[in-house]
């Protein structure tokens, strides 16, 4: 049964996926410094891992996927189209350690949603 809630979380769900797909797209012309060093990790690999984070929440919320496995394997799945996409643009490069920084935000954002659902903070009756 869809509510109007849900349906919410649908339109946040493909926002964020479309807002991760423009910000690979459009060229950003060095306005981040990629190189600098925070907690001895490298900024972008840091702005990977957390963009990453929300997929599994969102895609749960908005009913789009509802098996925990089928969510890790999606956000999986949808990280390695990401990277992948840098292949096929000229002004991007493609990276194992963004992939792998990908990847860890995905598992930090399984791991909260496991914490929330354990918490109760969500449930199949919020959506």
């Amino acid at each position: 049964m869809f509510t109007l809630k849900t349906e919410i979380y649908k339109k946040i769900f493909y926002s964020y996926i479309s807002c991760i797909i423009l910000l690979l797209i459009i060229p950003l012309n060095g306005t981040i410094k990629l190189t600098e060093m925070y907690f001895g990790f490298r900024s972008d690999h840091l702005i990977h891992c957390s963009i990453f984070i929300p997929f599994i929440l969102l895609s749960y919320l908005s009913n789009t996927i509802v098996s925990t496995l089928r969510l890790v394997i999606a956000g999986l799945l949808f990280a390695a189209f990401c990277e992948s996409l840098h292949i096929v643009i000229p002004y991007r490069n493609a990276s194992i350690f963004d992939f792998i920084a990908n990847c860890f935000g995905i598992f930090i954002g399984f791991m909260l949603f496991i914490l929330a659902k354990r918490l109760a903070w969500i449930n199949p009756s919020n959506t």
